[in-house]
């Protein structure tokens, strides 16, 4: 008894292909010979048009063709791993560090000699300091009775 026709999903599941290399190999001309029975879009392999496929592969396999697909791949990829390298987004050159590190801005000083004399024992009203020197909601903290920001100076705090 013969084996029955297989569709093309079971004759792929059995080959370990997907469809689009299937296809990519039939337009080559090295796909299975399909049976498709008339009004239908069913597609059968028989058993026959599997063995002639995998002759059709062996034999393909160890021709030139193949060889020379095979070395014009290798050096397509050669060709793309030495372009890749020389760009500055390759993954060789993303944690590398500069031979010197950029110089970092100065940050001026003013020093306590250069400030106006009035800033060096004045005391400091917090609400000012936070609001840009308007005061809020009318209130001073020096108005305030027992507050002891009001009478702290710069140096102490």
């Amino acid at each position: 008894m013969s084996e029955p026709d297989k569709t093309l999903a079971e004759f792929l599941a059995q080959k370990r292909i997907s469809k689009a290399f299937y296809y990519g190999l039939k337009k080559r001309g090295l796909g299975a010979n399909e049976t498709t029975y008339p009004g239908s879009r069913v597609i059968r392999i028989s058993a026959a048009a599997e063995q002639a496929f995998d002759e059709r592969i062996a034999e393909y396999a160890k021709s030139e063709a193949a060889k020379l697909e095979a070395q014009r791949r290798s050096a397509q990829a050669a060709a793309a791993a030495r372009l890749a390298v020389q760009s500055p987004r390759h993954v060789s050159k993303r944690y590398q560090q500069p031979l010197e590190p950029p110089p970092r801005p100065r940050r001026e000083r003013r020093a306590l000699a250069d400030r106006p004399a009035a800033d060096k024992h004045e005391t400091i009203d917090v609400r000012k300091r936070n609001t840009g020197g308007r005061e809020t909601a009318g209130e001073n903290l020096s108005q305030i009775s027992g507050s002891r920001l009001a009478s702290r100076t710069p140096r102490q705090q």
